[in-house]
């Protein structure tokens, strides 16, 4: 994934792939394209209906380094630690549900992914938003 400015030029880039733990949506650690590595060291299920208002923890991870032992060689390099928790918004009149990211290491940066719901089956709108904050504390939204 890339994300661009207004001119085109590539601003940011990366993936980050969650692994869960077999047969639950307990989410195990995360890989990220730049090496790093975030363990869980505790989390929740989510829930299976919320309201708007309504808001919760998910994940709270260690961050690593690397994501292997050759990475490691001395030993675990702990980087930080990255939180996560869930909430269901009004945005602009619709209903979203949110995941929210709180990553600490020697800033801290937040990430709010959120999309539209559309009736109480959970079935899911178009409208999707993304907020950033970043170790400047310049926020910037996407939205469509």
């Amino acid at each position: 994934m890339q994300l661009r400015n207004s001119s085109g030029a590539v601003v940011g880039s990366g993936t980050a792939s969650p692994w869960f733990l077999a047969g639950t949506v307990d989410q195990a650690f995360v890989a990220t394209s730049d090496g790093t590595c975030a363990v869980t060291s505790s989390g929740t299920k989510l829930p299976t209906s919320a309201s708007v208002g309504q808001n919760g923890p998910y994940v709270t991870a260690t961050e690593y380094a690397g994501c292997s032992t050759l990475d490691n060689v001395r030993g675990p390099i702990s980087s930080g630690t990255r939180t996560q928790t869930w909430s269901v918004n009004s945005i602009e009149g619709g209903t979203y549900a949110c995941l929210h990211t709180s990553r600490v290491d020697f800033f801290t940066t937040t990430e709010s992914d959120c999309v539209q719901v559309v009736d109480a089956r959970g079935n899911l709108g178009g409208g999707v938003r993304v907020t950033l904050k970043d170790a400047n504390g310049v926020t910037t939204t996407l939205s469509n």
